[in-house]
């Protein structure tokens, strides 16, 4: 009685649900949450890959679970054929219901009083899926109802592929794409049947048939659903045979954490930019194998400088021709340990140093030279009210008249701050904002001169924007982190190009990048063997801000920048780490890494001029010069006067006073270098010689001397030109008498001819007519000597 019961009561339940559902369905909308044409997106996860397709990271879309959409054509049939085989043979035929099995399932269900069997179709599992609910005969009843809504809804390909996409797999993996990568590492168009059939068994129930702990467990149920394959025609024998013989291994794989920092930025600002749309996969600029080594130096540096107080490193690479980041690294380690989190790629920090290449660069915009020449003594620089500033270089040292390029190599402060004082503050905070530094926002008066040395804030990010400005020869081209993006509508938009704009004359910038290769240059500063030395033309700049609390190193090739900072975030200094050692080391191993993957480096000197000039002075190189260096130009800004600052006089080997040779047996000639009173004090403290004081006995001799007299040619001498020889061969050779002190200015008619050192003669061509010849020497002028040109 019982039985007859049970299933008369099953048969009339039936009854009125078909009847019912059958009206229902056709009668009231499905509710919006079922709309399969908007669940692509809904749950979907980001991936970011690097330029060459390299996943760096996947973030978790809605409820942490991994996710990609993918397409039933490019599932495998294999799995496909398992979905069907283990959980709705008949999915082709029925329509969201198949009664056989609800019948079954109400029956099992009464006669055993309790759950048994639930006779779900895919379809009714997709509407569980899509609005999950407790497993009861009323929440039943709702998936029965929406089930056929959705078949009268929609195609049975597009619920197949929902049901796919949309299943559960445990381990942080939703869909069959995900579960694929989680379990085997390989994309679900590839899975064998052994594979597919050890999938479909998980979401039956994720933890009871989690493979990672019941491998065995899930293996028993993978045999039967191959089996199940077998009996529905999805394989033959040999294929069962070999699909049962398949040992399959699901292996636990870390998801990829490669640039958590790079695409936590990128991350960010595409929520920022777009807020309304979803996005599926982005193809970065970064490129994953330059990240991995970068990082691996990094890491050696904590190791290395640990002790002395260095607990946080980054860098950042940018390809200079599109200005695309193809290395960030935040932080080596990405923990709770030093507050590794925090990405030091756009931490504001104090640059030091590195700052002085725009002050300069400023000062060339101006007229300056690479040849000016700047104090570097012992100075106090007024900063209004009663206080003042007076400043040291690194090395506690002070050099005397130095020339930009020494100054700028070798870093030493005060020339900046001389540099800065001319040039001026709020220009220099233009020249930096037009450079790519964004991140000088307060007034001039905050800074002061200060801002040369490096006390405002700025981040590593926009430090090597601004110094691949200068590595494009003044082009500014702001930082590339994106190629595409693709959205899981399906939209891909592409992010290759970006506006260019020329900021500083080429020209300029070529001085400042050669001065910053300048191995010579830097030695006052960094030593003879000083680690910045390179194959090809590397352009470098370090900085250290107080208290050794930040080290920087940037610099670049035609090709490259490299920007690397280090210091602690906590802002607790190091133990007398410089920017050479803490950042520089690792900025050269880097720097060497990518010349190494380089396909050109350029130079730029080929494009300026060279001229042999005085580094006291600055000005063309006479032969009383005792050294001589070559310095490069703009065209156009090359001196044209000769140095005047070296004297050649003679000095009383006794007394050491200058004399006239009758006015001393022991007097021999020497040469010096007038100094300005600017040095008077730095002359005193180093015991630089300079020209010494006359000697008491010649002093009336000595205002004799200084009067310049023409020694060729004589007053009203005739001279004839030959006509049987070139005119061009055919001059006199103008000197004057005696020892001058200073140079000599040869002026014909009313023109200068030519300025010279003492003692040089100048050959001057003949022409017909009257000339008036004339030299000038510290100021005053020689009788003039006319003579006739037939």
């Amino acid at each position: 009685m019982k039985y007859i019961r049970a299933v008369q009561i099953t048969g009339i339940i039936l009854l009125i649900l078909i009847v019912g559902v059958k009206a229902a369905v056709y009668l009231i909308p499905l509710n919006s949450k079922y709309n399969l044409g908007k669940v692509s997106g809904k749950y979907s996860s980001s991936r970011y890959l690097d330029r060459n397709g390299v996943v760096l990271r996947e973030f978790a879309g809605s409820k942490s679970r991994f996710y990609t959409w993918t397409p039933l054509q490019k599932i495998s049939p294999h799995l496909i054929n398992a979905a069907l085989s283990g959980e709705d043979r008949n999915f082709m035929n029925h329509r969201g219901v198949y009664y056989p099995s609800i019948l079954r399932a109400f029956f099992q269900n009464a006669v055993g009083g309790k759950t048994i069997s639930g006779g779900s179709t895919i379809t009714m599992q997709l509407s569980k899926i899509l609005n999950p609910s407790s497993r009861t005969l009323l929440n039943k009843l709702k998936e029965f109802f929406i089930s056929q809504q959705i078949e009268a809804s929609f195609d049975k390909v597009t619920i197949l592929e929902n049901y796919l996409n949309l299943l559960p797999f445990g381990n942080g993996a939703q869909g069959v794409q995900a579960a694929s990568h989680v379990y085997f590492q390989k994309d679900v168009s590839r899975l064998t049947s052994a594979e597919s059939a050890l999938l479909m068994i998980i979401p039956r129930a994720v933890s009871f048939y989690n493979p990672f702990r019941h491998l065995k467990r899930v293996r028993k149920q993978q045999k039967r659903l191959l089996e199940a394959m077998y009996e529905n025609g999805y394989l033959d024998k040999s294929q069962l045979k070999w699909s049962l013989m398949e040992e399959v291994v699901p292996k636990r794989q870390t998801p990829p954490f490669t640039a958590p920092h790079f695409t936590e930025y990128i991350r960010k600002k595409l929520l920022k930019k777009f807020p309304d749309r979803h996005v599926e996969e982005v193809t970065t600029t970064l490129d994953a194998e330059i990240q991995k080594y970068i990082n691996g130096v990094l890491r050696q540096q904590l190791s290395k400088f640990n002790n002395l107080g260095m607990n946080n490193i980054s860098c950042i690479v940018i390809r200079n021709d599109t200005s695309e980041v193809v290395g960030w690294v935040g932080n080596p380690y990405f923990n709770t340990e030093n507050s590794s989190q925090i990405d030091g790629v756009l931490a504001l920090r104090q640059p030091g140093s590195t700052l002085k290449p725009f002050t300069y660069l400023l000062e060339l915009i101006n007229g300056a030279t690479a040849a000016t020449i700047y104090p570097d003594v012992e100075t106090r620089f007024e900063l209004g009210g009663n206080s003042a500033y007076i400043p040291s270089n690194y090395s506690g040292k002070y050099l005397g008249p130095v020339t930009m390029r020494k100054a700028l190599a070798s870093s030493l402060n005060i020339p900046a701050l001389y540099a800065l004082r001319h040039g001026g503050v709020l220009n220099l905070i233009e020249v930096l904002k037009k450079a790519g530094i964004e991140d000088i926002s307060d007034k001039p008066e905050v800074y002061g001169l200060g801002l040369t040395l490096g006390n405002a804030h700025v981040s590593l990010l926009s430090l090597a924007t601004a110094y691949s400005t200068l590595a494009r020869r003044g082009v500014l081209k702001k930082a590339v982190f994106v190629k595409k993006i693709k959205f899981t509508d399906g939209k891909l938009i592409h992010l290759e190009s970006t506006s260019e704009k020329m900021v500083f004359p080429s020209p300029h910038v070529d001085i400042i990048s050669d001065i910053l290769s300048d191995n010579i240059a830097r030695i006052e500063g960094f030593g003879a063997n000083n680690p910045f030395s390179f194959p090809v033309k590397v352009s470098v700049k370090t900085g250290t801000s107080n208290d050794y609390r930040d080290n920087f190193t940037v610099g670049y090739t035609s090709e490259y920048t490299v920007g690397v900072w280090a210091g602690n975030f906590d802002n607790s200094p190091m133990n007398s780490v410089s920017g050479a050692r803490g950042a520089g080391e690792a900025f050269v191993a880097i720097m060497k890494w990518m010349i190494q993957r380089s396909k050109n480096v350029s130079d730029v000197k080929n494009r300026l001029v060279s001229r042999k000039i005085c580094p006291l002075s600055g000005m063309l190189a006479t032969p009383l010069c005792p050294e001589k260096i070559s310095e490069i130009f703009v065209p156009g800004t090359e001196p044209v006067q000769y140095c005047d600052g070296h004297v050649s006089v003679f000095v009383d080997e006794s007394s050491g006073l200058r004399v006239l040779p009758q006015c001393s047996k022991n007097a021999a000639r020497g040469v010096f270098f007038r100094y300005p009173p600017v040095y008077s004090e730095w002359l005193k403290e180093y015991n630089v010689k300079t020209v010494p004081i006359w000697h008491s006995v010649c002093t009336e001799k000595k205002q004799n001397e200084e009067l310049p007299e023409i020694a060729f040619p004589i007053r009203n001498q005739i001279f004839v030109i030959d006509p049987s020889l070139p005119l061009e061969n055919q001059g006199l050779n103008l000197r004057v008498k005696g020892h001058m002190d200073h140079a000599v200015e040869w002026w014909v008619n009313s023109g200068l001819l030519k300025r010279v050192s003492p003692g040089e003669e100048v050959f001057w061509n003949l022409k017909k007519g009257k000339f008036l010849f004339r030299v000038r020497s510290n100021g005053r002028f020689s009788q003039g000597v006319e003579i006739t040109v037939k």
